[in-house]
C-alpha cells in the first residue's frame, strides 16, 4: 500500500494539471446547463430537476472522456488506494460503519390500538418523502463507468435490501428484524426516477419542499393500488427534505426561505393528518450543508460539482452563513410545527420532530459519495439510520440532537416505543 501512495503522490499533480488545463470548458457547461435550469424553474422544477442531474452526468462524464485511458486507470487506482488509507488511519473501515447487530428478536403481542403506544414490532407499512438522499442517489458509486443510479435499497430510511443482520444498517431493515412482515421498503438500483422497485419510496433526485404534495399524492396511489388494507395497518412515514432549498436559498428567492419551508411543510402534514390514518410521521430537520464546503474544498472535481450541485455552500463564507442561519430557522420551524401537530395528535396520527438531523456534521469526505462529493456513501446513510432509529426509540426529554462516528445502534427491548411524546 505504502509504494502505491508514493507513487500517488508523484503522479497526481501531473493528472492534476491534465484536468485542470480543461477547467475552463468545464466550468463553461456547468455554467450553461446552470443558467437553463434557472429560466426554467417557475414553470416546471421536477423538469429542471431532472435536467440538472442529466447536466452533471454529462459534464462527469465529457472529464473522463477528456484524460487519458492511462490517466483514468492512474487515478482511479491511485485514489482509491488512498481513500483506503485515509479510512484505516481514521480507523473507519472502507464504505462501511461495520455495526455488529446483536439485538434480540421481540414477540409481536396484541397491535396497538393507540399511536402513543406504539411499538417497533407495531409497524406494518414504512415509507419515505424527500429527496435525492432519501432516493440514495450515487450511494454506492465506484467508477463513472458503471453508470449514475439511486441505490434505493440502502437508503437510510426505507432501504429493505438484505438485512440488519448481514449489515446493511437502515430504518426499514431495523424494523424488518423486529416484525418481518414488514412491507413497503424499497429494493435494489435504478436509473435516477422514481420505478417500480422504489415501492413506498416516494423521494425524488432534485426535489424541493414545494414537491412534497406531489409526493402524498405518489403515497396515497401507490397504497390504493398495492396495499388495500393500509387504512388499517400502522406506517411509519420519514420526511427529510429541503436541502436543495437550502443550496439555492442565497439567491434571494421566496420559495427557498424559511416562511415558504414552514408553509409547505404544514400544508402536507395537514393533508397526511386528514388523509393517511395510523401513520407515525418522523419529521427530520435538514444537517448543516456548508459542511460539505469544510470537508471537500480543494479537490477540483468536488470545487466544479459543487457549483452546480450547491452553488450557495461554494460560493463564498457570506453565502455560507446566510444558508446555515436559514438551515437554522428551519428547523426552528419544524420544532414549531412539532408542537403545533402534537397538539393535533390523535389515537391514529402522530408527527414526531427527530432532532439528530440538525446536529449531524459531515466527519470527513469519507462519508460522501466519490461522484460528487455530495450525497451521502453507504457509511453516511448507514450514520442517519442510526441516529433516526435511536431518536425513534427515545422519549422526547432524552432525544440526542446529533448524531456522531461511534454512537451505537440502541436495541429495543419488550417495553420500547416509538415515543410520540
Amino acid at each position: 500500500m505504502k509504494d502505491l501512495l508514493d507513487e500517488f503522490q508523484d503522479n497526481f499533480r501531473e493528472i492534476q494539471e491534465n484536468i485542470r488545463s480543461h477547467e475552463a470548458g468545464i466550468t463553461l457547461e456547468f455554467s450553461t446547463v446552470f443558467d437553463g435550469g434557472v429560466e426554467m424553474m417557475e414553470d416546471n422544477p421536477l423538469e429542471v430537476a431532472a435536467s440538472a442531474q442529466k447536466g452533471v452526468t454529462d459534464v462527469i462524464s465529457s472529464v473522463y472522456n477528456r484524460l487519458s485511458e492511462n490517466d483514468i486507470d492512474t487515478l482511479s487506482a491511485l485514489l482509491t488506494a488512498n481513500a483506503e488509507e485515509i479510512r484505516k488511519s481514521d480507523g473507519i473501515p472502507l464504505s462501511r460503519l461495520n455495526i455488529s447487530f446483536s439485538c434480540p428478536a421481540l414477540s409481536k403481542g396484541t397491535p396497538a390500538t393507540d399511536i402513543s403506544k406504539l411499538k417497533p414490532t407495531d409497524v406494518d407499512l414504512i415509507m419515505a418523502m424527500g429527496d435525492s438522499i432519501t432516493a440514495a442517489f450515487a450511494e454506492d458509486f465506484s467508477n463513472i463507468f458503471d453508470g449514475i443510479k439511486e441505490y434505493r435499497g440502502h437508503s437510510w430510511s426505507i432501504g429493505g435490501d438484505g438485512s440488519v443482520q448481514e449489515g446493511i444498517i437502515t430504518v426499514a431493515n431495523i424494523l424488518k428484524f423486529y416484525n418481518p412482515s414488514l412491507k413497503g421498503f424499497s429494493t435494489g438500483k435504478n436509473s435516477p426516477g422514481r420505478k417500480e422497485n422504489s415501492n413506498l419510496n416516494a423521494a425524488v433526485s432534485g426535489a424541493i419542499v414545494q414537491d412534497m404534495n406531489s409526493q402524498v399524492d405518489y403515497l396515497l396511489a401507490t397504497l390504493n393500488a398495492n396495499h388495500k388494507t393500509w387504512k388499517d395497518q400502522w406506517k411509519v412515514l420519514t420526511i427529510f427534505i429541503g436541502g436543495n432549498n437550502l443550496c439555492d436559498a442565497c439567491k434571494g428567492d421566496a420559495k427557498d426561505q424559511t416562511p415558504a419551508y414552514e408553509t409547505e411543510l404544514r400544508r402536507v402534514l395537514t393533508r397526511l393528518h386528514d388523509e393517511m390514518p395510523k401513520t407515525f410521521v418522523n419529521l427530520v430537520p435538514v444537517f448543516k450543508i456548508s459542511d460539505l464546503y469544510t470537508v471537500t474544498h480543494g479537490n477540483f472535481f468536488c470545487d466544479v460539482l459543487h457549483v452546480f450541485e450547491c452553488p450557495c455552500a461554494q460560493k463564498s463564507d457570506e453565502t455560507r452563513k446566510y444558508i446555515d442561519t436559514v438551515a437554522a430557522g428551519n428547523a426552528h420551524a419544524i420544532s414549531l410545527l412539532g408542537e403545533e401537530f402534537k397538539a393535533k395528535q390523535t389515537k391514529d396520527f402522530a408527527v414526531v420532530v427527530q432532532p439528530f438531523g440538525a446536529g449531524v456534521r459531515i466527519p470527513d469526505k469519507t462519508y460522501l459519495s466519490p461522484l460528487d462529493c455530495f450525497h451521502p456513501a453507504r457509511i453516511g446513510h448507514e450514520g442517519l439510520a442510526i441516529g433516526l432509529w435511536n431518536n425513534m426509540i427515545t422519549p422526547a426529554s432524552e432525544k440526542k440532537s446529533s448524531w456522531s462516528p461511534g454512537d451505537p445502534l440502541v436495541c429495543a427491548n419488550p417495553e420500547s416505543l416509538l415515543y410520540t411524546h
